[in-house]
């Protein structure tokens, strides 16, 4: 028993080899080959057992039982290989079965990160209704509509009325979204600077420089409007001749690149070509961390945000971002 015992485990490392060869060449290829050596196998296993039988018992009347010995041995390569199969399918079952508990857990983080950039937005609409609508921006809004009123320009006292009332209908009333295509985030920044424009009048110079492939990449929502207010902040405002706010974006292989520029000053009147700390600005400035912190929740290290020195004199405000396509695709998708 001992040594037919071993002669078998010998033969089912050859059995387990040819196994191994057929494994992921086609289901008909491996059907074959298991076939074919459990039948060889198995008939090799028999003559050396009944050999090995004869040889220590001294019997040769023992081979006309050769159906029932190959029997016996078909029967025992046929379950090893039952076996092994078995066992190689149950390891490949818990490798995947490891794989989908890892994907669902990504898909997790995933949708953990996706709230936590949904909340971002609706704190970001809240503090852009802290930006926007506060009482010194209600008051200058106001001021203007008297003004123009008062010089009986009624034509542009209504339409700054119709602008104004545009944009707080859509701060207050629509429901802040994940990620919109950047013409559409151009969009809603038209609202607030159809606004800008009647009150500087042409003082204020807008000039826009978008690629067609930029307009269909998606970013978070409302994202622009602070860029936009500090430029106007410090480069209109501050000086009485006016001044130019120009913006820029295109797509490379990998990023969408932004440039928010000015012709002001500088932030604060200080220019960054006079040595301004741009990373104390960066970490002071409210606006500026409420957008880094939203671009860390949406793509997390994967950005760059910067203010360098403009060509027009003032500040350039610098953001790059992932190109994200299928995301923009998907949000159309739950509209």
């Amino acid at each position: 028993t001992a040594l037919q015992a071993g002669m078998g485990m010998v033969l089912s490392l050859c059995l387990r080899r040819s196994y191994q060869y057929s494994w992921g060449r086609g289901f008909w290829l491996q059907i074959f080959v298991v076939l074919l050596g459990v039948v060889i196998v198995s008939a090799l296993w028999t003559y050396l057992r009944m050999q090995t039988f004869l040889w220590l018992a001294g019997e040769y009347d023992i081979w006309k039982d050769f159906g029932g010995w190959y029997f016996s041995s078909f029967l025992v390569f046929s379950s090893w290989s039952s076996l092994y199969y078995g066992v190689k399918y149950f390891y490949l079952f818990q490798i995947e079965k490891l794989q989908r508990l890892h994907a669902d857990e990504i898909l997790r983080v995933e949708q953990i990160k996706r709230l936590s950039a949904e909340a971002g937005a609706r704190e970001a609409l809240m503090k852009m209704l802290r930006y926007q609508l506060n009482p010194h921006f209600l008051f200058n809004a106001l001021n203007s509509v008297q003004a123009l009123v008062k010089t009986h320009r009624i034509a542009l006292a209504n339409e700054m009325i119709a602008h104004l009332s545009g944009f707080l209908r859509f701060c207050l009333d629509r429901e802040p979204e994940f990620m919109v295509p950047l013409a559409k985030e151009l969009e809603i920044i038209s609202l607030y600077l159809n606004i800008e424009k009647i009150r500087y009048g042409e003082r204020l110079t807008l000039t826009f420089e978008v690629t067609d492939a930029a307009k269909v990449i998606p970013v978070p929502s409302l994202i622009l409007q602070p860029l936009f207010e500090n430029a106007l902040k410090y480069a209109i405002a501050l000086k009485k001749e006016g001044g130019c706010v120009h913006f820029r974006a295109y797509c490379t292989a990998k990023s969408l690149h932004i440039y928010v520029e000015d012709s002001g000053p500088g932030v604060h009147g200080v220019s960054l070509q006079s040595g301004l700390d741009k990373q104390a600005v960066l970490k002071t400035g409210v606006g500026f961390k409420n957008i880094i912190s939203r671009l860390q929740n949406h793509y997390q290290d994967n950005y760059v945000f910067d203010l360098r020195a403009s060509d027009l004199g003032g500040v350039c405000v610098y953001m790059s971002v992932p190109l994200t396509i299928k995301a923009c695709q998907d949000e159309r998708e739950n509209e």
